[in-house]
């Protein structure tokens, strides 16, 4: 039988568009049958899974009204920003038949296909699929054999020249004056990289507000008496700028880029990141033996992350990179 990584992506392949409840049991009917997964873990890796599907290009998330929606993103073979024979990863919706059609197309057309579990702690991923060949014209003369697109410019380097950066997002936000809402809510705090319930002693700060039915959450950025409507995400960021708090690690000679678990990327530069190996990254719990930040929180480690995408990546976030060894964080 195919792995449950696999099957889930050929349901929401077949489905087209498939809301986040009907995620949610279609991923509770597939894990039913797997041995060792345990009941109480299901609602983290469901949220985990539906995050990397996103994150690998599998998948597309957005909202409809107050619905959240998956839809399977268009298949597409992308070149690798790598050194060496070219290389491509696939990526978007696959049906039962696609590791066949593509290990056929290659070795009519003279590629390597390479396929490998997509290992993640929490998530439930498809295979990794790529190819390589000898000559940069074999692959797209593959895509062209499997009528799919083409893309040799790397994703990641496309997606970071689409992604805004910390001052466009700032710009662009609507403020007004500051009003509290009886709302459970909790602060981020910049030097532990997590919310907590006691607000800090910074300007600007980042309240996370729940609402009481729906579970929706609001995140507001205050400065002053002044609140704006923000993107988490970039909020975390805006706070840890202003704040002179540098948190991203790159080793340069491994590729890795380092993100620490409170402070997650914006969804383009997360999918930029993973995107420059087509791979998940790994989760790192923390370390005493790390250095600054590690050693106080886990990471998400990004591999294959060249060092000029690594620069680009922590330029659009107002971070400056710190260097660091990276290949004993987590032993």
């Amino acid at each position: 039988m195919a792995p449950i990584g696999d099957r889930l992506l050929w349901a929401i392949t077949a489905k087209e568009r498939i809301s986040l409840q009907s995620f949610n049991n279609l991923f509770d009917q597939l894990a039913a049958s797997e041995v060792g997964m345990d009941e109480a873990d299901l609602p983290l890796r469901r949220h985990v899974t539906s995050w990397m599907l996103n994150a690998l290009g599998h998948c597309e998330t957005f909202i409809d009204g107050c619905t959240s929606y998956l839809e399977p993103s268009v298949p597409c073979l992308s070149r690798l920003p790598v050194s060496g024979l070219p290389r491509a990863m696939l990526t978007g919706g696959r049906q039962p038949r696609t590791g066949r059609d593509v290990e056929r197309a290659a070795a009519k057309l003279g590629g390597v296909v390479i396929i490998e579990p997509s290992e993640h702690p929490l998530a439930v991923l498809p295979n990794h699929i790529e190819i390589e060949a000898e000559l940069p014209d074999t692959l797209p003369a593959i895509a062209r054999e499997l009528n799919i697109a083409w893309r040799a410019t790397p994703s990641a380097w496309v997606l970071c020249n689409l992604s805004a950066s910390l001052d466009d997002v700032l710009n662009r936000l609507e403020w007004g004056p500051a009003q509290d809402l009886n709302w459970r809510h909790r602060f981020f705090d910049p030097r532990l990289l997590r919310l907590r319930d006691e607000v800090g002693d910074g300007d600007p700060t980042l309240i996370r507000y729940e609402h009481p039915y729906t579970r929706r959450l609001r995140f507001e950025l205050r400065r002053g008496q002044s609140a704006a409507v923000v993107d988490g995400d970039w909020g975390r960021y805006a706070v840890l700028r202003e704040a002179q708090r540098h948190v991203l690690v790159y080793d340069e000679r491994r590729y890795l880029f380092a993100v620490p678990w409170g402070v997650p990327l914006p969804s383009l530069l997360r999918r930029a990141l993973t995107c420059c190996s087509g791979r998940p990254p790994q989760s790192i719990r923390p370390n005493k033996r790390g250095a600054g930040v590690l050693s106080a929180t886990g990471v998400n480690v990004f591999v294959g992350v060249v060092p000029a995408i690594a620069s680009q990546v922590s330029a659009r976030l107002g971070q400056y990179l710190t260097h660091g060894n990276l290949s004993q964080i987590g032993d």
